[in-house]
């Protein structure tokens, strides 16, 4: 890779993954709107140029003179309500970036999410082709689901592509902060904070960028890559912040209770036009056991995850330093 443009470069994978590809010598253009905090980008040697997703000749402009575009940017959201605003940023958006990515014979690389793969039984990790539980259709489930296929049709007609599939990362330079806001929250309620009864992939973010440096140089193209780490139960991976935090360990495990607040609210926030974080779509994704295999990535890319007390260590020490606790 000798020039690569990177979309959501603000935010926390897709700064890691622009830092990675300046440490690797690679001229590197990130792509952001013209609104956004350019603070990340203090002290990097890169071209920062905006863009506007609405604007077909601006994403043009965007792509001309690289040869890999890595697409970081999306809206997440875990609940019922902005259906249509996921789906423009989620899946128009992949869509008109895969196209001009096509027309000008530049290598894509689409980050998706383990959300649109099946949940596993908490036992057996699913890999890119395995069966199981069908999650929730909230939001973002649909809409990076239907980016998925949207990506896949344009790799049909001649796009070079390859789709990798992250769990939860965690680590530094989470300036918003975005997956930050979970070590946050235990770090603020302390003992009032319940945990969910499911579990989840944990991985390193700066893991987790390069596996996309990775797939970007080696993957296959149309192929699929999980880029996971370790599978553990939200109790255990709240405890262990928590422990870190120096904050009482979480006892509770989110049930009926939890369930039953968070309906109401809906129920008012419906009326008012609006959803909380906190919501019935959240909760019920919170249930199941997002455990998943990374297995494909390891042995066809070389991706590689450090263990999870480092990385829970390092993320914690990074939003401490940076006044984000």
């Amino acid at each position: 890779m000798k020039k690569v443009l990177v979309t959501g470069a603000t935010g926390l994978l897709g700064n890691n993954i622009v830092r990675l590809l300046v440490d690797d010598g690679v001229s590197v253009r990130a792509a952001v709107r013209s609104t956004s905090n350019r603070k990340p980008f203090e002290g990097l040697s890169i071209e920062v140029v905006p863009i506007d997703f609405e604007d077909v000749e601006s994403l043009k402009r965007a792509v001309d003179g690289v040869d890999v575009v890595i697409h970081s940017a999306g809206f997440i959201w875990f609940g019922w309500m902005k259906l249509e605003e996921s789906r423009r940023a989620n899946v128009e958006y992949s869509r008109r970036l895969a196209d001009i990515c096509r027309e000008k014979e530049v290598r894509f690389v689409h980050i998706s999410t383990v959300d649109t793969l099946p949940a596993s039984d908490g036992k057996t990790p699913i890999s890119e082709d395995s069966t199981g539980f069908e999650k929730p259709p909230c939001n973002y489930v649909v809409s990076k689901t239907e980016a998925e296929r949207a990506v896949e049709a344009v790799i049909q007609k001649g796009l070079d592509a390859v789709i990798v599939h992250p769990g939860l990362f965690l680590g530094p330079w989470d300036w918003r902060p975005s997956s930050g806001e979970l070590i946050r929250a235990i770090k603020k309620l302390g003992y009032f904070f319940t945990c969910p009864t499911g579990g989840i992939s944990v991985s390193d973010v700066r893991d987790v960028a390069r596996g996309t440096l990775l797939a970007a140089q080696k993957g296959e193209a149309g192929r699929h890559y999980i880029l996971g780490g370790e599978n553990v139960h939200y109790k255990h991976l709240c405890r262990e912040i928590a422990t870190r935090c120096g904050v009482a360990t979480p006892r509770l495990r989110t049930g009926p209770i939890a369930y039953l607040v968070a309906s109401t609210t809906a129920a008012i926030n419906r009326a008012r036009g609006n959803e909380t974080l906190v919501n019935t779509a959240a909760i019920r994704m919170a249930r199941y056991s997002h455990f998943y295999s990374s297995e494909r990535a390891k042995v066809e890319l070389g991706y590689q995850w450090r263990p999870l007390n480092e990385t829970l260590d390092e993320a914690i020490e990074w939003l401490s330093a940076n006044n984000k606790l």
